[in-house]
């Protein structure tokens, strides 16, 4: 838990110490399998939520994928694009905070 003192050489500041807690009601998802089909060819999956965004973190076969063009994946809304289409034995799962209801 934080909290906020004055600054020792600048009165007119405070200062925060410790970590602050998230209150910006934002939902936390944990492991969330994607929508979509694993055969090889398809490269799009779907959330069931839309990610705030630079929140995802992507994982494939226990990976951390990289975001980006040119990278491992792209996001668009809830539409995850990889670079690379997974199999079918390829285990997806994203993290990502949400503020959908």
């Amino acid at each position: 838990m934080a909290r906020v003192i004055q600054h020792p050489t600048y009165p007119q500041y405070r200062k925060k110490l410790g970590v602050m807690p998230d209150f910006s009601g934002a939902k936390q998802i944990q492991q969330e399998v994607p929508m979509g089909v694993k055969d090889g060819t398809n490269t799009t999956f779907i959330l069931y939520n839309t990610p705030i965004p630079n929140t995802e973190m992507v994982f494939k076969d226990g990976m951390f994928m990289l975001r980006g063009a040119g990278k491992d994946y792209t996001i668009n809304g809830k539409a995850i694009t990889f670079t690379e289409a997974p199999t079918e034995k390829t285990v997806i799962a994203v993290n990502y905070r949400t503020m959908d209801a």
